[in-house]
């Protein structure tokens, strides 16, 4: 038999004339990391964590386990629940500041339009379509493509954990 290599990467074509099935097929990639960020805000929002990796440590493996991410991508997750809940905290700061100036000076209407535009947590929501995660080298790379027509660029996203080296099929050992 011929040995065969079980390889878990996705290669993505970079250009707007993606086929919905692949499309599809990204979206069903990208759920994970959407679930990830959203487990992140929930332990932002219990624990007040400030966003320092000292107070990842303390929740990264139970995040890592209950998304079902590689260690690359939990942390990816928790970068940009950081991200956006010190975007809310700065500006909910900053609305704040604003309705104590419009009550000092008494402007009634500025300070109902203030009241109305109070921002909101992240996720307050729910979970309402993907939650982009930034791309970086722990994940994968942007290659020039030599093969593929459509386009001149493809995104190579590994889905393998880190120092999880390829199985092979003859032996058995297939990677989760």
């Amino acid at each position: 038999m011929i040995g065969l290599q079980v390889v878990r990467t996705v290669k993505i074509p970079v250009h707007y004339a993606v086929t919905k099935r692949k499309l599809s097929i990204l979206d069903s990639l990208t759920a994970p990391t959407t679930h990830g960020v959203w487990l992140w805000s929930q332990l932002f929002k219990e624990h007040e964590l400030k966003g320092s990796y000292v107070e990842m440590r303390l929740f990264y493996e139970d995040v890592k386990e209950k998304a079902k991410l590689s260690g690359a991508l939990a942390q990816c997750c928790f970068d940009t629940a950081a991200w956006m809940w010190s975007s809310y905290r700065e500006a909910h700061n900053a609305w704040r500041r604003e309705v104590t100036i419009a009550r000092r000076e008494g402007d009634k209407f500025w300070l109902a339009k203030l009241l109305r535009r109070k921002p909101q947590e992240p996720f307050s929501n729910g979970i309402n379509g993907k939650v982009p995660i930034w791309f970086d080298g722990r994940i994968g790379s942007i290659e020039r493509s030599r093969h593929l027509k459509l386009c001149p660029y493809v995104a190579r996203v590994s889905a393998l954990q880190r120092r999880q080296a390829h199985g092979s099929i003859e032996s058995g050992e297939v990677p989760p």
